[in-house]
């Protein structure tokens, strides 16, 4: 209700129940008197001193899911179950932000005993493959953005930032 107030176009934009993005909208707005929404409108981004290329580099999905389902089993097998029960033991629970990210709420799954150790690696995976498309798409929609292909990223990055000068 507050941000309502404070800034109706942000409380018409955020979910209700995204409370960190409520939180810190309500944060600028008090702490600045202006609302976020017209922080983000303006844009005050420092310019750059000189003319930039953005190099974005493009993997074949299949590959790129591969190297998630690779890499969330190297993180298993790296600590990360043994690094959340520290956590937990250390006061944290899964309602705290670092702890809602991806794979935490299934690890806490596996230490509670609800969740088997296969299950929660599939749904880890999912979760991130889920997340890697998403910003795949988000990034795609950057219409500054020059995609290469890894086999020859570096003769293209080269290229463009010849016919740049």
């Amino acid at each position: 209700k507050l941000l309502e107030k404070l800034d109706p176009e942000t409380a018409e934009r955020v979910h209700p129940n995204d409370l960190i993005r409520i939180q810190r909208a309500l944060e600028v707005s008090i702490a600045t008197g202006k609302p976020i929404s017209a922080w983000q409108k303006e844009g005050n981004y420092q310019k750059l001193e000189y003319p930039t290329k953005l190099f974005g580099m493009s993997i074949p999905r299949k590959k790129l899911y591969e190297r998630i389902n690779s890499r969330v089993i190297t993180m298993i097998n790296s600590g990360w179950i043994e690094e959340t029960r520290r956590l937990l033991n250390n006061g944290y629970s899964r309602d705290d932000p670092g702890i809602c990210s991806l794979g935490y709420p299934q690890i806490i799954d596996y230490i509670e005993g609800k969740e088997e150790l296969d299950s929660i690696i599939s749904a880890i995976q999912k979760k991130t493959r889920n997340y890697a498309k998403r910003q795949i798409t988000w990034f795609r929609k950057a219409s500054r953005i020059i995609w290469v292909e890894p086999a020859d990223a570096i003769e293209n990055i080269i290229r463009e930032c010849r016919l740049a000068v």
